[in-house]
């Protein structure tokens, strides 16, 4: 790719010039409008100027500069971008072909039908008239490639201004133990971890025993008092100040059972909260509640599936080797209890098949339900549903025999209260969910309103079926390791992209207490630089998860439980 702009101008034909006829005269004005455009955007960006918006019209579209001006195409300048459902959209329109991954921006080319074409296929829009100065733009990865008649091509990042500052973001409360380490580290908070240009300095009313340029630790938090958070920049101007008010959970206090439950990805999965909430003591009475039993205590469980994505539990799963969910149902008097191949791998689990287990284990409690040959319920009652592998379809207990049936007889949803009651589980006093990782670490330019609204269902569903529960959303890590790791991960990339999920988190849903959601975050416990395993060369190994913060992040879902219980 060229790094400078050559652009010859389109030299309008003598015999365009001389023709008097209205319409090709008014044609020949929008082609200077047109051209004009072009060139005004083209000096703008060799003067440094970036863009910072892009809005559609009916006839074109609007440019919105990083020094507030505006130029204005229309869609004989044609720009191609990405839908949110993974399709080519051109000038605003969805054509329905799909867009492909690669960082390269698509060939658009006109067919004989008067058609633009993407990569050779149709997408049944007029190509209009052009100046064949400017070809077309394209959108691509918050970057704008630019594509000329010649060949050429330049690529401008986005909004390329407001990329380098920088920012901070913590909701308003935060979780404390007492007499316990709280850590809280600079990186999960810091949209750009830059320690040479960019300062975090904290101020507290609670001692801290430990502070660095990166992490404070508080042993002894004092109720209601505030933690302040100041963003300098190389200048020593102030950036962005916060403050947070400190919550504190008295630990080992409180008579009687709470009940908890923690659904999530490989994180709950793999039990990061385990120490904390199970092995130290700190939150007496405390009975887990889920399907998968907790490794290596009996009696607690717990609801994480490694891999998985908040869409994961809004789906119907119907795999052999996908783990099954019990929050999605159909409607009315029908409970779904999964796929007849998935139980019988859990009796293979049961019966020593570790091939299996990271999906079909922990499910000895749930799959005894099942016959281990056929994998259907031992005791069904009349309207529960479950999917036949070996049959390729859904079937339902009529009472006396399973039936098939078709998927879309049914409306299906989450509801919460009928997970409880197809599994005889008691009502969990606390709820909380730990997702977004696997759903946004790879994508910088994520849109989050469906995901928050599936938020929004969850914590709807979890409190019809438990009014007086605790919803609570585990902000997910921001940080996802050393760049030095044998996986290869890009790991500041992940970064960027999980600190635009806490903050739409935090944007989102802070401060709505009064409506049932509650922050808790998690994250700040996590030690970019040593809560990771490392070889003796200091390269991170094995999976990508801080399993030597794990204790210190449960440790703030122990404050927030002892807080309100």
């Amino acid at each position: 790719m060229k790094k400078h702009v050559i652009y010859p101008w389109l030299l309008i034909g003598a015999t365009w010039l001389c023709s008097c006829h209205n319409g090709l005269e008014k044609e020949l004005d929008e082609l200077r409008q047109e051209l004009s455009a072009q060139r005004a955007l083209i000096e703008q960006l060799q003067q440094g100027n970036t863009v910072s918006g892009i809005a559609y019209t009916e006839s074109g579209y609007t440019l919105t500069l990083s020094d507030g001006s505006t130029i204005v195409l229309t869609y004989a300048t044609p720009i191609i971008s990405r839908s949110d459902n993974g399709h080519w959209l051109l000038n605003g329109q969805d054509t329905g072909i799909p867009a492909d991954e690669a960082a390269t921006s698509p060939a658009l080319t006109t067919g004989d039908n008067g058609h633009w074409f993407i990569n050779g296929q149709e997408t049944g829009i007029q190509a209009q008239t052009s100046t064949n100065e400017l070809v077309n733009i394209v959108l691509l990865n918050q970057n704008l490639i630019f594509t000329f008649s010649d060949g050429t091509q330049i690529s401008v990042a986005m909004d390329g201004t407001e990329n380098l500052k920088n920012d901070i973001c913590l909701p308003k409360y935060l979780y404390m133990l007492s007499d316990t380490r709280n850590d809280v580290f600079v990186e999960p908070f810091i949209r750009r971890w830059r320690p040479s240009s960019d300062i975090v300095r904290f101020n507290s009313q609670s001692p801290m025993i430990e502070q660095t340029t990166r992490h404070i630790c508080l042993a002894q938090p004092i109720p209601w008092q505030t933690l302040g958070v100041n963003l300098y920049n190389e200048e020593l101007e102030v950036v962005k100040s916060h403050t947070s008010i400190i919550r504190v959970g008295e630990k080992g206090t409180g008579n009687g059972e709470v009940r908890v439950q923690i659904v999530g990805d490989s994180y709950v999965h793999g039990g990061f909260f385990k120490d904390a909430l199970l092995a130290q003591g700190y939150v007496p009475g405390i009975r887990m509640i889920g399907l998968r039993e907790v490794e290596g205590y009996e009696g607690q469980y717990d609801e994480g599936r490694s891999g998985d994505r908040l869409a994961d539990y809004f789906g119907v799963h119907t795999g052999e080797t996908k783990a099954y969910q019990g929050f999605m149902h159909p409607e009315g008097d029908h409970r779904y209890y999964g796929a007849t191949g998935f139980w019988i791998n859990c009796h293979k689990v049961m019966n020593g098949n570790t091939g299996l287990a990271v999906t079909c284990g922990r499910y000895d409690d749930c799959a005894v339900r099942f016959d281990p040959q056929t994998g259907y319920l031992l005791n069904p009652r009349t309207g529960d549903v479950q999917y036949d592998n070996g049959k390729g379809s859904f079937v339902l207990w009529d009472g006396t025999q399973w039936t098939p049936v078709q998927q879309n007889d049914f409306t299906w949803s989450f509801d919460y209260g009928k997970y409880l009651e197809a599994w005889d589980l008691p009502a969990p006093q606390f709820m909380g969910e730990m997702l977004g990782l696997n759903d946004f670490r790879g994508d910088m330019n994520a849109d989050f309103t469906e995901w928050n609204e599936r938020i929004e269902t969850m914590k709807r569903s979890y409190l019809e079926a438990v009014p007086d529960g605790k919803f609570m959303i585990l902000i997910p890590c921001s940080t996802c390791g050393s760049m030095n790791n044998d996986s290869g991960a890009f790991t500041l990339q992940q970064n960027a992209a999980m600190w635009r999920l806490r903050k739409n988190i935090i944007d989102t849903f802070d401060n709505r207490e009064d409506e049932g959601f509650y922050l808790v975050d998690v994250a700040l416990a996590i030690d970019n630089e040593d809560g990771y395993r490392k070889d003796e060369n200091g390269v991170q190994t094995g999976n990508p998860h801080p399993y030597l913060s794990y204790p210190a992040m449960g440790v703030l879902i122990a404050a927030f439980i002892q807080y309100h219980r």
